[in-house]
């Protein structure tokens, strides 16, 4: 039997960032991360479309997060010269005019937040990024497409290499002492009474329940604590042992298409908006809160594009490894995407793949502890840019401390992003 004091269930992101600050907050812990992948970062982390952004929020909570994290990796990569494939490109919201109007209530509490950000006109947008601003035939009509009249460029933002960033976690993390058992899958939470009498059916009602450890498929874990760091798998996890974790899995799906075109060439190299003359991560308004989004890989030369839907899309795992709809983006993304740039009119994605977001009540992530129980996730899209600062946290609650210290060195209110306590402020810019 193995014995640790803490058991942390996920090697993603945001677990092996948990892991990795325990060991920095206590060197003599005996961590240990269980992984039902071969390798890390294989999940939602290794599905995500790998965007991060500094200071893109009005939250001052996912501001804090987002700031700090966005910092820390761009130490790894300047200071330490540690390759996390870091491409400051900038996020590129394009909308209309009513849309614009109707933002600049955002752009306001953004500009009391000292978040940087530019606008781009309908005629720069077209000239530098070959984006076709017109739209209004018969048949966008009918798709309630929208003209593009405004550009807000956000630069503090951009994509990452996330296979680089797990990487590193796990190499510092083995490096100190840590151990990862991957290819194993908890089956279930063992938990007990605190303290055992040996009286048939316990715990009883007046007993302290707490976790024992795990059930895995190689064996029973013995753990002092638990910390589940199973992004949407976390439910099944905690859900027979009575915990809400207060987040949902929702599939998400990315499509690659290949630049082998000029014309799909003159859209990715784009100047005028970064140091790269890369065209930034662009995001084009549909409706209600989904954008078409697009990535314009200039290292492997391909466009990764996908679109959040909501209503209709169900909640829940349905399959581990969930395969890309192709109907989704035949008939939904294609057809939005040749409106505004045709230059992928008959060009079909080289490959494709979808995993899920871990969506909470109100789109900030959750770090909550019921017992010796640690849970964190709700990342809702966005634990890549925040995954640094979510580890510091969670590693904090895990030993009970009431402050987590972030990169930037603000003292962080550990249960600010519990549920019972939890004090975050609301995010309006969602997309």
């Amino acid at each position: 039997m193995i014995k640790c004091d803490v058991l942390v269930v996920g090697a993603g992101i945001v677990g092996l960032s948990t892991a990795y600050h325990l060991k920095m907050l206590n060197p003599k812990l005996n961590v240990i991360v269980v992984e039902k992948k071969s390798s890390p970062g294989q999940g939602e982390t290794g599905k995500a479309p790998g965007g991060f952004r500094l200071d893109v929020w009005t939250s001052k909570t996912n501001l804090a997060l987002g700031r700090s994290s966005i910092m820390f990796y761009k130490h790894l990569q300047e200071d330490l010269k540690i390759d996390l494939g870091m491409k400051w490109v900038g996020y590129l919201f394009m909308m209309d005019n009513e849309l614009y109007e109707a933002a600049k209530p955002v752009l306001k509490k953004m500009d009391s937040m000292n978040v940087k950000y530019r606008i781009c006109s309908r005629e720069d947008l077209a000239k530098h990024l070959n984006v076709k601003v017109d739209v209004g035939d018969e048949e966008a009509k009918s798709m309630n497409l929208r003209n593009i009249d405004v550009g807000l460029m956000f630069p503090n933002a951009g994509y990452w290499r996330q296979e680089n960033m797990v990487k590193f976690y796990e190499a510092e993390f083995t490096r100190m002492g840590g151990k990862i058992l991957y290819n194993t899958s908890v089956n279930r939470i063992i938990t007990g009474p605190r303290v055992e009498f040996n009286i048939p059916g316990e715990p009883h009602i007046w007993q302290d329940v707490i976790a024992k450890g795990a059930q895995t498929d190689k064996g029973v874990i013995e753990a002092s604590e638990v910390v589940v760091a199973a992004s949407g798998w976390a439910n099944q996890i905690l859900d027979p042992i009575g915990i809400d974790c207060h987040f949902k899995p929702k599939k998400r799906q990315v499509f690659i298409v290949k630049a082998n075109t000029d014309p799909l060439r003159r859209v990715m190299f784009a100047e005028g908006f970064n140091e790269l003359n890369a065209a930034p991560f662009l995001f084009i308004y549909v409706r209600g809160e989904s954008w078409l989004w697009m990535k314009p890989d200039i290292g492997e030369l391909a466009f990764w594009i996908g679109c959040s839907d909501h209503l209709g899309r169900a909640y829940g795992i349905l399959e581990d490894d969930p395969p890309a709809e192709e109907n989704f983006y035949n008939y939904g993304i294609y057809q939005v995407l040749i409106k505004y740039f045709p230059q992928f009119t008959n060009i079909r994605p080289s490959n494709s793949h979808a995993g899920y977001y871990d969506i909470s009540i109100d789109g900030l992530p959750i770090v909550h502890k019921e017992s010796n129980i640690t849970v964190v996730g709700g990342t809702s899209g966005n634990g890549l840019s925040k995954a640094d600062a979510l580890g510091r946290i969670t590693a904090a609650a895990c030993l009970n401390m009431k402050y987590a210290e972030l990169y930037d060195g603000e003292r962080f209110r550990v249960d600010s992003l519990s549920i019972t306590n939890r004090n975050v402020d609301k995010e309006i810019f969602i997309f």
